[in-house]
């Protein structure tokens, strides 16, 4: 594997991913999964199944990273409950389906009316990753209805699925003067369960914990299949 095209793409995903707005702005964020629904939600779900498979939406993606869909601003109405997955889904130019590789942040209170942020992260297998925060409002207004995701795959498919679990590899913040060791509490896991996190090559920014600042790395580790896998995280000293 070239790791030194690798370490490039991480740089050039890092620097579109930049140009992105950062304050919780709709279009920033992609917010389009699906709250709790009702039975009338679900047989609506189902009358509007998207035609189109992953592999045409798959087509059409031409950037390095992952796209999200369906993570736009959503309305729960309060009472209702609400999964923050349930709707979404994301799809890689070189990957294909990488809804699996979604993971979320933030708390969504449903009893409570109020605007709510939820993170996305989604990760491809070469460690390019974007990221979008999304707007949940909680109110009296009707729950919205659930967007239509493609019929191919799907998060229980095994075609695309990660062979490799990535754990403790959350974005994190440390104070200026720390140490930071960017494997310290990580694990890595092959799809049979052994730990293989030694194997693992770390790349991207050299943390300065000296200097104030976000700094993006990227764990890669070959699996047992002879497959490359990724997963990135920010780190900020403040």
């Amino acid at each position: 594997m070239n790791f030194e095209v690798f370490f490039m793409n991480s740089i050039i995903i890092k620097m579109m991913i930049a140009l992105l707005p950062t304050a919780p702005v709709v279009g920033e964020y992609m917010a389009d999964y699906e709250p709790a629904k009702t039975e009338n939600a679900k047989q609506e779900q189902n009358k509007n199944e998207l035609t189109e498979t992953i592999e045409d939406i798959q087509a059409k993606v031409t950037t390095d990273y992952p796209k999200l869909f369906n993570v736009d601003e959503f309305n729960v109405q309060v009472g209702d409950s609400f999964d923050p997955i349930e709707g979404v889904y994301a799809v890689d130019k070189r990957d294909g389906d990488v809804t699996d590789n979604i993971t979320t942040s933030g708390d969504v209170d449903t009893s409570t009316i109020g605007d709510y942020y939820l993170k996305y992260k989604v990760t491809n297998n070469t460690g390019g990753w974007y990221e979008i925060t999304r707007i949940v409002h909680v109110s009296e207004n009707p729950t919205d209805k659930i967007k239509p995701t493609p019929k191919t795959f799907g998060r229980d498919s095994d075609k695309n699925k990660t062979r490799v679990t990535f754990t403790s590899i959350d974005d994190v913040e440390i104070s200026v003067g720390s140490d930071f060791d960017p494997k310290k509490g990580v694990k890595i896991y092959d799809t049979d369960g052994h730990d293989i996190t030694n194997d693992a090559i770390v790349q991207g920014d050299k943390v300065d914990t000296e200097k104030v600042g976000e700094y993006f790395i990227a764990y890669t580790v070959i699996d047992r299949f002879g497959k490359a896998n990724a997963a990135a995280r920010k780190v900020t000293v403040k």
